[in-house]
């Protein structure tokens, strides 16, 4: 009768055992996971962002002279300048952000 709370405890040490080795091997493994689809997500971020922006530059230019467009974009963080480049004479002003201005042509 006494080998049967023998039996469950081993048991018991043995699966938590084997709990233990899983997580210390799918730990490492969902870390790293976890950040690429955050660099991904970030890069998704950014290049909607450029998209959007890219569009209100080309409106601008068709528009001539004293055209203007505002545009509110999220930038992920670690952006740390934009650059505008490819037409003659246009010029980017106001650019900020909410913890500062942002470099341009940076």
């Amino acid at each position: 009768m006494g080998g049967d709370g023998q039996v469950g405890l081993e048991f018991l040490l043995i699966l938590s055992s084997l709990m233990i080795l899983l997580a210390a091997f799918t730990l490492p493994l969902y870390l790293e996971a976890k950040e690429g689809a955050r660099e991904a997500s970030s890069l998704a971020e950014a290049r909607d962002a450029a998209g959007r922006i890219a569009a209100a530059v080309n409106a601008v230019y068709a528009g001539g002279p004293g055209a203007s467009q505002e545009v509110l974009v999220w930038l992920p963080r670690g952006v740390v300048g934009l650059s505008v480049g490819g037409y003659d004479h246009l010029e980017v002003d106001g650019v900020t952000a909410r913890d500062g201005e942002v470099a341009r042509d940076g």
